[in-house]
C-alpha cells in the first residue's frame, strides 16, 4: 500500500509540474465507490446528508492531490 501511495503522489506531482510548465490542463478520473461501512444512507457524504457515502477508488491520498473536482452523476428520471 505504501508503494502504491508513493507512486500516486509522484504521478500527481509530475502531472501538475508538466501541466504548469506547458500551460496545459490534465484531466484524470478517480471513480468513487459506495462505502456503506460509513453509516449507510444516514451519514454524511460528498453529496450531503442522506446520500450514499462514497470513497475515492484511488484512495484518500489521490483525492487530496486534485485542485478542481467535477462530480458526474447518472440519475434515472421518471417519465412525466
Amino acid at each position: 500500500v505504501v508503494d502504491r501511495q508513493a507512486w500516486l503522489a509522484t504521478a500527481a506531482a509530475s502531472l501538475k509540474r508538466i501541466a504548469s510548465r506547458h500551460k496545459l490542463v490534465a484531466v484524470v478520473t478517480n471513480h468513487v465507490i459506495a462505502d456503506f461501512s460509513r453509516g449507510g444512507c444516514s451519514g454524511l457524504s460528498f453529496y450531503g446528508r442522506g446520500a450514499d457515502p462514497v470513497s475515492p477508488a484511488l484512495g484518500l491520498l489521490w483525492s487530496h492531490c486534485v485542485t478542481t473536482r467535477c462530480f458526474l452523476e447518472k440519475r434515472q428520471v421518471d417519465p412525466p
